[in-house]
């Protein structure tokens, strides 16, 4: 079963997520939500620590660039944050039948969001040791794939939302 495989690997990373079982719905996407607002808060962190180093080796550039993937980060914060959930559409009301298939659906965005967003943590934290070591990187390529892979996470969320408000029972 594809739905019970999925929903096994975003419970690794969410704790007690059921996969949108009915009536469970919206606390599902709150942790989903919530996940996705720890691991922004985590990049911003790594990438604050990396704008200081910048800020006291004088390079400009990569400070500019980094406050801009700070810039696409808060934009992504405030969407999750603002997302609209509760009962405006019929995917949350625990009195309506969903099928399957859009269920699934709805996990998988919610595993590949996941994965990315925690890929970009990951990505930023790298970045960070890589500079504070010393290592020499092009510093203005990376932050630039960086805030590219941002978009393209902000986007598939997007898709997300657009998918669950389409939903109908």
């Amino acid at each position: 079963m594809v739905l019970g495989t999925v929903v096994e690997g975003v419970a690794r990373i969410i704790v007690n997520y059921t996969g949108y079982k009915r009536g469970q719905a919206k606390e599902d996407d709150l942790a989903v939500r919530k996940r996705l607002m720890s691991e922004l808060d985590k990049s911003k962190n790594n990438l604050r620590n990396s704008l200081e180093y910048m800020y006291e080796n004088e390079n400009k550039k990569s400070s500019k660039k980094i406050r801009k993937v700070l810039d696409e980060i808060d934009m992504f914060s405030n969407e999750v944050d603002l997302s609209e959930t509760g009962h405006h559409y019929p995917f949350f009301d625990p009195k309506k039948s969903i099928n399957d298939k859009d269920i699934e659906q709805v996990v998988k965005f919610d595993k590949k969001i996941l994965d990315t967003c925690i890929n970009i943590t990951e990505a930023t934290e790298e970045i960070q040791q890589r500079l504070i070591s010393g290592v020499n990187i092009d510093s203005i390529q990376e932050f630039n794939s960086l805030r590219q892979y941002i978009t393209k996470l902000r986007n598939k969320y997007k898709d997300r939302l657009d998918y669950i408000k389409k939903i109908d029972t």
